[in-house]
């Protein structure tokens, strides 16, 4: 008995000491395990991104073979539907047959509409690590709180001996700023560009100039031509080509008094232009992921040449701007996709009209999936190792890619229903395909993504908020704070090791892009059910909050805005209005 005794007062004295220990480590320290041991999770179904050299290589095997070459399509005719899709139509009038081409996305966003949109902001006053555990511990209201003290106190002299600004090393510009006459004179700059900054020897070097070349000449030829989005692409390469530092002058950092943070414009070719965009083509189904692998090759020269930059500050801020940009020109693409997706499951399901052979409808479902998975990406860098090309084989591939996704689906909705229920204590009302009504105590409490869940500092906070009934805003206030710190911990030193601070900020993101791509076919049904009857006030709120809370800065943020990008691509493919 006396010997438990003290096995009990030596374990109780190891645990108090180890509860000191927890007690007095810093926020820092804590910090920095937590990101270690959420580090050491591997990432579920990553995008494959290969390389320059290896796309090259895969480009020039799909170009090799005559198999492979997309078949000519001419759009004689065009079937619309859900108010915002086009399918091209081959017909022959001799035979009485009809040849589908492709389906575009009427909504796809186009250039004119993404002039004054930030991808990203950037506060001038430090966070702790300490703010940065409070968000991780869902202690929202912290955080909240402090941005909104610094703006009420803030202070722009202090602001600038303080802030990152103080460190920027600007270059003779027009402009003349200099970091130590804004120090003196207690001011921050309202407007400065990219080309501002002192950026050392900013340069392609040679190789990635001619791999990028031949990438694009590759893709015309594999292609049957590049879409206007890689057109433009092609047109900024051209540029930055002959003139490195014109990439910086399209990255434009403006003052926001009102928010007290410098918002990030990025102008001009790299982003979607004109349309209209083809989702789904018929007789080269692997074009969208060949573009995908082009805008990824893209991105990742752009980011080394960032990354050259010698300045910390300057090479993180040119840095935010490329991976935010890009970032959000690949949600916009799933995003759209998803939104088609859901409408021709509308079709095929009899809910939504499509006045097309349903067996073709089904096969542009299976492009669809196969267009963005890893396994077609697989596919055509396996052509560069000599392998046959085969469109039974692509439509193997999208049938399979489907299969899985769908059955991940299945598998996610079974499971965050369960939890909803065991540990939330929600009664659920499963509705629009992949979502699920919370109700509590017989109020309704929130709309839950069922098909994905929010994942960060190694915890899983579960099903996605959607549209919380009592408290529309909450979605786009978490999202829009949570980016807005991601840019704060890439742009200011913290006391982490470097690839823990894009840990952290991945993390970041990664909470607050969580459910924005499933929101699609949310914002799908409740258009195709718009399309036939009214909808309930309740639903009405609903689909005005999912264009507020999407906080793609390329996306319209109201219904009117997006129906004039769908008018403006009706146009430009000779249709009437819809």
């Amino acid at each position: 008995m006396r010997q438990m005794k003290i096995m009990l007062t030596v374990t109780m004295m190891v645990a108090g000491s180890m509860n000191a220990s927890a007690a007095e480590e810093s926020p820092e320290r804590i910090l920095e395990t937590r990101l270690q041991q959420s580090r050491q999770q591997s990432e579920q179904g990553a995008r494959v991104v290969p390389g320059a050299a290896k796309t090259l290589l895969a480009l020039r095997g799909l170009a090799a073979d005559p198999e492979a070459r997309a078949k000519p399509c001419a759009e004689t005719s065009w079937v619309t539907f859900g108010g915002r899709y086009a399918l091209s139509v081959e017909a022959d009038t001799e035979t009485a047959t009809r040849k589908f081409c492709r389906i575009y996305d009427l909504s796809f966003p186009t250039l004119r509409t993404l002039f004054g949109k930030p991808v990203s902001k950037l506060p001038v006053e430090r966070l702790s690590a300490r703010d940065y555990l409070n968000w991780a511990e869902g202690k929202y209201d912290r955080v909240y709180n402090k941005l909104e003290e610094a703006k009420k106190n803030f202070e722009p002299s202090r602001a600038v001996r303080a802030s990152w600004i103080a460190g920027i090393p600007f270059s003779d510009s027009p402009a003349g700023l200099k970091a130590q006459s804004l120090r003196s004179a207690g001011q921050l700059p309202l407007t400065f560009r990219a080309s501002d900054l002192q950026v050392g020897d900013f340069r392609l070097s040679d190789r990635d100039r001619a791999q990028v070349r031949q990438l694009f000449a590759e893709a015309k030829t594999a292609n049957g031509g590049l879409s206007p989005q890689m057109t433009a692409m092609e047109n900024m390469w051209d540029e930055l080509s002959v003139r490195p530092k014109s990439f910086l002058e399209k990255i434009r950092f403006d003052w926001n008094d009102a928010e007290k943070v410098y918002e990030i414009f990025l102008e001009a070719q790299f982003l979607p232009i004109n349309g209209p965009v083809a989702l789904v083509d018929y007789n080269a189904q692997y074009k969208p992921a060949v573009e995908a692998m082009l805008r990824s090759v893209v991105n990742s020269v752009l980011r080394s040449l960032a990354q050259a930059i010698p300045h910390p500050v300057a090479r993180n801020l040119v840095t935010i701007a490329v991976d935010d940009g890009f970032q959000f020109v690949e949600m916009t693409y799933n995003y759209q996709m998803n939104q088609l997706e859901g409408v021709l499951r509308a079709g095929l399901n009899q809910e939504a009209r499509i006045d097309a052979d349903l067996l073709k409808v089904q096969q542009g479902m299976n492009i669809l999936f196969g267009s963005r998975s890893n396994l077609l990406v697989e596919y055509i860098m396996a052509l560069a190792q000599g392998k046959k090309f085969s469109w039974e084989e692509i439509d193997k591939i999208g049938r399979t890619a489907r299969y899985r996704a769908e059955k991940a689906r299945d598998i996610s909705m079974n499971n965050m229903n369960s939890r909803l229920v065991l540990r939330d204590h929600c009664s659920m009302e499963l509705v629009h395909g992949y979502f699920g009504i919370c109700t509590k105590k017989g109020v309704k409490d929130s709309l839950r993504s069922l098909i994905s869940t929010r994942v960060s500092f190694y915890w899983n906070w579960g099903p996605p908020v959607i549209h919380r009934y009592e408290l529309p805003a909450e979605a786009t206030l978490l999202r829009s704070t949570s980016w807005l710190l991601s840019a704060a911990v890439r742009v200011f030193e913290m006391p982490l090791p470097a690839f823990l601070t894009n840990e952290l900020s991945k993390q970041l993101k990664t909470f607050a892009t969580s459910g924005m791509t499933d929101e699609a076919f949310l914002k799908s049904s409740l258009l195709v059910q718009q399309a036939s009857r009214p909808l309930a006030p309740e639903d009405q709120n609903m689909m005005k909050w999912l264009y507020i809370q999407n906080i793609n800065p390329f996306l319209p943020h109201t219904a009117g805005a997006e129906q004039k990008i769908i008018e403006a691509n009706a146009r430009l493919l000779g249709l009437k209005a819809l």
